[in-house]
């Protein structure tokens, strides 16, 4: 399970806020999604403000590579089962839970 690439990149939502403001997560998703756009097609312009945001040592800060980012997506419901399985066998959750009731689909 752990030889394998994942995004470090989380976003969640409460579902009562999702319920009420859909307009809302669909709009931060739209700008999270030009971000992406952005960076991905010119990372170089946004150094400074990575350096400065992400607190990047000055020493390493001209040499440090910036990432390639993913837009969002819903987590993939074959790897969601598998990570809750894992957590239920070191006992991190006791209990079911749903993938319909966690992810969000786009």
């Amino acid at each position: 399970m752990l030889n394998r690439s994942v995004s470090q990149t989380v976003i969640v939502f409460n579902g009562d806020f999702i319920e009420k403001h859909p307009e809302s997560v669909d709009k931060f998703l739209d700008a999270y999604c030009e971000a992406v756009s952005r960076i991905n097609a010119n990372p170089e312009i946004y150094r400074t403000l990575l350096v400065e945001k992400t607190r990047i040592p000055e020493e390493i800060a001209a040499d440090y590579k910036i990432a390639t980012y993913l837009p969002p997506q819903s987590y993939p419901e074959d790897k969601y089962e598998e990570v809750l399985q894992w957590m239920q066998s070191k006992d991190l959750v006791q209990h079911e839970i749903s993938y319909e009731d966690t992810v969000l689909k786009q």
